[in-house]
């Protein structure tokens, strides 16, 4: 037995050794690590167990008779150190395999209270050092509940204990214990403490090259991770691809067996990308806020389940999520401050369990992936926008150049930066020099700088014509640039040569045909006129109503006829500017219908409001437009009806306003009254005739002047509108100029 008792002391004294050193260490490393610290704890009731019984088998040898005190002393600390480790290792197993009852550490902690109560309150002290036999007596029930729950744990969760050392570890201890307490002889003693002693440091050198050394060694793959993540940001990979590389690094990391990454789209989280899981799954969706992901997503916070269908109570993520899946980690993807999607690592039922570092490893790659994702999508919608711009800047240069009308465009130094074939061809200097165009084009094409830039400043268009080669262009120059930031200038020339032929022509034509009619109609009026005097005493009624159709009619005429010429006149004549006053133009146009108006019993009220703003424009073609607003109001107004007319400033506008109490105009055909020739369909104005050019006359004089004309009207009357711009100083001199 010598060389027995030998062996064990000397794995006894280096056990104690190794103990005390990984002891130090692990609480060095992290001691706020609940497996850590429940570790020490074990290593500490090793030491006391390993120090009484090196104590105890020393005096075994040496025999002294007087040194029984010191055999009884180490006895007792054998039995404790034996008791508190056997409690020890079934909460280290416990929390390696991550199945612990509620209260867990209250539930230790009782069972250490009672266990030193026991030892040192009831247990009956031994008289002799050489009751080996009754040593653990007080300690199989004790071993029986502990001993044998560590040993089912380790079997029924031995695939969350992923190291074949720490497995076996664990086993050889609580077998070394059980020798021990099923047998309690002096050589049995010897043989217990050489099995649970080499179990403890091949437990303890597992536990440091896991806790250690892997992380240590797992660093490199993580920086290697983060720096493939950092390469698929800079090269600019696909998004599923990025996503597909989070998803494989995830289960690398955490050694999961399924993982399945989640994207916010809109109120709703789609599943893109899953290994481990059928791939049918993929692109499924779920309500923010429902199962693990969506919530993960909702809170912004990371979740982690021990058990998936004892955790978890809310809806499933996947379908039969809660019998399939075991121990579950889910991080969300925040870039900025917002959360893009989720990350979630799943082991299967029975397999490993996750722990708060793989938590932080988890969540230092989410937050890489939600970069890497969020600059994957940018790119994408990047590459997108670039595409549409380019396809719409290729197919408005191949519109540009095939189309037959000039285009130019300069930057703000006037330096060409863009001309089409028409404009080479009309410019063929611009082709070939890089001088501004201020330089190589005839003064006479180029627009007036101050008014154009003024033009486009408030307007952002100017339009002006050039004659060019005996060519009539009408251009039209605009901006490029947003806001006040302008990069330069386009004009589009439009080639208007026969448009203008033609119109020239058409005016010629119709003031010819307008004079030619006028003579001979003028005549038939006068001999209707004569013809009416000369049978004013006939008898026959018949022919004094055919007289008076005949003189209605050629009224009539004369009136379409005037009022063609006046629309020609003022569209093609040009205006006599002069300083016009509000109240003279109304005075003169009221003065003209106060004795019309009272043949029908209408009063006609005029005001002019103090301070009203003069006008810059033709006196007598604002007073035949007012005029024809009058006439109209007197005509469609019933008898005993109101007109008023009023004259007053808004803003930098004159206002000149009509308004009576006649019978209205349809909604319908209020849009198109300006419009030539056109009538409304108003009920109870069939009698009333006219030519359809009043109001349009109307509108060509507003717009004449730089202001326009509009209406309301509804059945109990309708109000006209005309708004010219007030005389300004700046708007005078600008005419002026």
């Amino acid at each position: 037995m010598q060389p027995l008792t030998t062996a064990t002391t000397l794995i006894n004294s280096l056990t104690l050794v190794m103990t005390l050193a990984l002891l130090i260490i692990i609480i060095w490393h992290d001691r706020r690590k609940e497996q850590n610290q429940f570790f020490a704890l074990f290593l500490f009731a090793v030491t006391l167990w390993s120090s009484g019984t090196l104590l105890l088998i020393a005096s075994s040898v040496i025999g002294i008779e007087a040194q029984l005190q010191i055999q009884v002393f180490a006895a007792g600390v054998m039995r404790t150190g034996f008791s508190v480790a056997i409690v020890m290792i079934y909460a280290f197993t416990a929390i390696l395999v991550s199945v612990r009852p509620r209260h867990f550490q209250t539930i230790i902690t009782l069972a250490l209270l009672l266990l030193f109560c026991y030892q040192f309150f009831i247990e009956q002290r031994f008289s002799r050092a050489q009751d080996v036999s009754q040593l653990y007596q007080s300690s199989v029930g004790l071993y029986l509940v502990f001993g044998v729950t560590t040993l089912y744990l380790l079997w029924r969760y031995r695939a969350r204990v992923p190291s074949y050392t720490l497995r076996w570890g664990v086993f050889a201890f609580v077998m070394g214990q059980g020798i021990s307490a099923l047998e309690s002889s002096l050589q049995t003693l010897s043989i217990s403490i050489l099995i649970s002693s080499s179990a403890v440091m091949v437990l303890g050198l597992s536990l440091l090259h896991r806790e250690i050394i892997l992380p240590l060694r797992d660093r490199n793959s993580q920086v290697e991770a983060m720096h493939s993540m950092s390469l698929a940001v800079t090269s600019q990979l696909a998004v599923q691809t990025i996503i597909r590389q989070i998803v494989q690094q995830a289960e690398q990391w955490l050694r999961a067996d399924a993982v399945a990454l989640f994207l916010k789209e809109q109120d709703r989280i789609r599943m893109a990308e899953v290994t481990g899981l059928p791939r049918q799954f993929v692109d499924i969706t779920l309500p923010i806020g429902e199962g693990v992901s969506g919530q993960v997503i909702e809170t912004k916070k990371s979740v982690i389940l021990e058990n998936y269908a004892t955790d978890w109570s809310q809806e499933p993520d996947l379908p039969l999520a809660t019998q399939t899946f075991g121990a579950v980690v889910c991080v969300p993807l925040v870039s900025g401050e917002e959360t893009i999607g989720a990350l979630m690592v799943i082991s299967g039922k029975h397999n490993r369990a996750f722990n708060d570092e793989d938590v932080y490893l988890l969540e230092m790659l989410g937050a890489q992936a939600a970069v890497a994702i969020t600059h994957g999508q940018f790119f994408n919608t990047q590459q997108r926008l670039t595409q549409k711009i380019e396809q719409a800047r290729n197919q408005l240069e191949t519109v540009l150049i095939s189309t037959e009308n000039p285009v130019i465009a300069v930057n703000r130094r006037f330096e060409v930066i863009f001309v089409n074939l028409a404009a080479e061809r009309l410019f063929p200097v611009l082709k070939y020099t890089s001088q501004p165009i201020t330089e190589v084009l005839p003064a006479e094409v180029l627009p007036p700088y101050s008014k154009a830039y003024r033009s486009i400043r408030h307007s952002r268009a100017y339009t002006y014509e050039l004659v060019h080669q005996d060519r009539v262009y009408f251009s039209h120059l605009a901006a490029i640039g947003q806001g006040h930031q302008i990069e330069g200038w386009v004009a589009v020339l439009n080639d208007v040569t026969e448009l203008k032929e033609l119109d020239r022509i058409k005016s010629e034509m119709v003031r010819m045909t307008s004079h030619d009619l006028k003579n001979p109609l003028q005549a038939a009026m006068a001999h209707a006129e004569l013809l009416d005097d000369i049978l004013m005493d006939h008898p026959d009624e018949d022919v004094h109503e055919s007289i008076g159709k005949i003189d209605r009619q050629l009224n009539r005429m004369y009136r379409i006829i005037s009022g063609v010429l006046d629309v020609e006149r003022l569209r093609t004549g040009k205006r006599a500017l002069q300083v016009c006053s509000p109240d003279v133009i109304v005075s003169n146009t009221v003065r003209d219908f106060r004795s019309v108006a009272e043949d029908k019993k209408i009063d006609i009220d005029v005001d002019i409001a103090p301070g009203v703003m003069p006008v810059l424009g033709d006196a007598g073609q604002l007073e035949r437009a007012l005029s024809n607003l009058v006439e109209n109001a007197i005509k469609f107004t019933p008898e005993s009806g109101h007109i008023d007319v009023k004259a007053y400033s808004e803003g930098n506008s004159t206002i000149l306003m009509v308004r009576d109490t006649g019978i209205g105009i349809p909604a319908d055909d209020q849009s198109k009254v300006f419009d030539s020739f056109f009538r409304a369909n108003q009920r109870g104005a069939e009698h009333i005739t006219g030519t359809g050019l009043g109001l349009h006359l109307v509108k060509t004089v507003a717009e004449g002047h730089g202001g326009n004309v509009w209406l309301d009207s509804d059945a109990h009357g309708t109000t006209f509108y005309i708004s010219i711009p007030s005389a300004t100083d700046s708007m005078m001199t600008e005419y002026v100029n």
